[in-house]
């Protein structure tokens, strides 16, 4: 069924593909350029996909406008194959006419129904109700002004597999359009709701109500976005070129992108998505689930680009995920902030200059130069939010980090994060590395009564040379360091496994004796560490749950004696 779907889409998109010409529409006009149409649709797949003909197709003058009726239009998909695949639309109409402004208004009544037909003379069959589009276009550059396409409902059958989608209504629409001051706005809109299907290959079924996707991009120059459309048009229009030079030819372009766009910004959603088993069984449903990206700033001494993911509502089977497990709500929006536009556009410059097929030293020349300019952006990450909530466990968490640690002067990093149900944390990542040393965790964190009265525990981490990570304003990084071996004794952490040895248990007997609850099992295990660092707090040291030198001599403990160091054979 795949492959006949695409075959389908594919097809459409192609007779969707409106020629343009000068203003003045005639009927042999509007023949020739369908005539062109029909043969770059061979040249530009090379020869993928071939007009086969028609049972009429009659282009008459109707007033000012010219119009194309065709009946039965054949294409051949895969061509060259013996017994290629066999499209087939029952009735196109096509209408030109002289639009405002020196452009070509057109319309296009879409097939009711296309046939795929394949080498096996299995049939995908799509139905559509109301199907149209019309647009305008300029008519000295053929560059799109305006896009409206609909249709009321449509289905797709696939007579091989017995698999079926039904989807409509239908409504996109796209508009590029000048602005008072030279600039320019571009909307563009998406919306398909009533979704169903039915797939056997898995086998499942399921539906959506609606998917969705709108964005808004803007720019100062309008002239200047139609001088680069024209030069991309060009480029891909030179289907005889090699790859590699239409790729330098894009290369050479990304400099003057920023110059042309004051912002950027798009959102798909998904709503109310459900996928069911045969049987009826809910193996997947989720209430919305969506996408955003938002890039500004670019005419501006600083850019900012943000992107939003999320998910509410989020279901799934026992067979695939224990339910106290799933996340019922999910959010990542992060994003970086003050991108230095100057150097933003160095790098583009040094992009541009690179050539696919290059000699390897002008490629690390450019890869260098890259590196280089990246050093110099020294944007703000952000972490505006990342979240995450299970009936038994939610997570929250709010982050900045400026500067970079390669570059430790002006590095900078905080975050905040928020635990509910913290001891069912343990529960939920049985194989994590760790993951038993979560109730020394707790302890350095700070309880609190979070909403509905849920107990949480708090967390602010941050980063700043020369203490390089700290937890509630004690400094972990000895977690993360070497154990080491030295007149002071090795350095007892969270381990996974955990650390073992009498130096532990000299290390727990200890702490008994300091009245501080110990297990005496010579394992450095949670409890242990719990117990160091509460000890650790008596004591107004830093508090890590880490037994360094300073906690052996205030318990009393003396270091174990490294074993002497086997000497080295003289050499002869």
């Amino acid at each position: 069924m795949r492959l006949t779907l695409t075959a389908t889409a594919a097809a459409l998109s192609l007779c969707l593909a409106a020629p343009a010409g000068a203003v003045e529409t005639t009927a042999a006009q509007l023949q020739a350029d369908i005539d062109a149409l029909l043969q770059k649709i061979d040249s530009s797949t090379h020869g993928f996909v071939k007009w086969e003909g028609a049972d009429r197709m009659a282009v008459r003058q109707q007033g000012d406008a010219a119009v194309a009726d065709i009946a039965n239009a054949r294409l051949l998909i895969d061509a060259s194959d013996p017994k290629p695949t066999k499209v087939t639309f029952d009735h196109i109409e096509l209408r030109r006419s002289p639009g405002p402004d020196n452009s070509i208004s057109w319309s296009l009544v879409l097939p009711a129904l296309a046939v795929v037909r394949d080498a096996k003379d299995q049939e995908t069959k799509l139905v559509l109700k109301d199907g149209a589009a019309k647009g305008v276009v300029d008519a000295q550059t053929g560059q799109s002004r305006e896009f409206v396409l609909g249709f009321a409902s449509a289905r797709v059958d696939d007579q091989k597999t017995g698999g079926w989608i039904s989807f409509g209504p239908l409504l996109t629409s796209s508009k590029l359009a000048a602005e008072p001051g030279g600039g320019w706005t571009g909307p563009m809109d998406f919306e398909l709701k009533g979704i169903e299907f039915f797939f056997t290959d898995g086998p499942v079924g399921g539906a959506i109500a609606r998917i969705a996707y709108g964005a808004r991009s803007a720019g100062p120059d309008f002239a200047a976005l139609n001088r680069l459309r024209s030069r991309i048009e060009k480029i891909q229009q030179n289907e005889n070129a090699p790859p590699a030079d239409r790729l330098n030819a894009f290369l050479e372009i990304l400099p003057e992108l920023p110059g042309l766009f004051t912002q950027l910004k798009g959102e798909t959603s998904i709503e109310t998505m459900s996928v069911r088993a045969p049987t009826g069984e809910p193996l997947f449903a989720f209430d919305k689930a969506s996408f955003g990206v938002s890039l500004t700033g670019l005419k501006e001494a600083a850019a900012a680009l943000r992107i939003t993911l999320q998910q509410d509502g989020l279901k799934l089977s026992p067979s695939v995920l224990e339910a106290d497990k799933v996340p019922r709500r999910a959010v990542v929006d992060i994003g970086l902030e003050e991108v230095d536009t100057a150097v933003l556009l160095n790098l583009l410059e040094i992009a541009g200059k690179a050539r696919v097929g290059g000699s390897e030293a002008d490629q690390q020349r450019v890869q260098q130069q890259l590196i280089g300019a990246a050093a110099k952006l020294n944007p703000v990450l952000r972490i505006y939010d990342l979240a995450a909530d299970t009936p038994a466990v939610g997570v929250d968490a709010k982050a900045e980090a400026r500067g970079s640690p390669l570059s430790p002067k002006g590095y900078k990093a905080d975050a905040d994060i928020t635990v509910r149900g913290f001891d069912a944390l343990a529960a939920m990542l049985p194989r994590a590395s760790l993951a038993s040393f979560l109730p020394l965790l707790k302890e350095l964190g700070t309880s609190a009564t979070g909403a509905g009265g849920a107990p949480t525990v708090a967390f602010h981490l941050a980063s700043a040379p020369p203490k390089w990570l700290t937890l509630n304003g004690q400094d972990i990084s000895t977690w993360f360091t070497p154990d080491g071996r030295g007149a002071e004794g090795r350095k007892l952490r969270p381990a996974d496994p955990p650390m073992t040895g009498n130096d532990v248990r000299a290390v727990q007997q200890a702490l008994g004796a300091a009245n501080v609850s110990a297990p005496q099992s010579g394992t450095y295990d949670a409890a242990t560490a719990v117990a160091v660092a509460r000890y650790q707090k008596q004591q107004g040291l830093n508090v890590d749950g880490v037994v360094d030198g300073e906690v052996r001599r205030r318990l009393g403990v003396k270091a174990e004696t490294p074993p002497p160091s086997s000497p080295r054979p003289r050499a002869n």
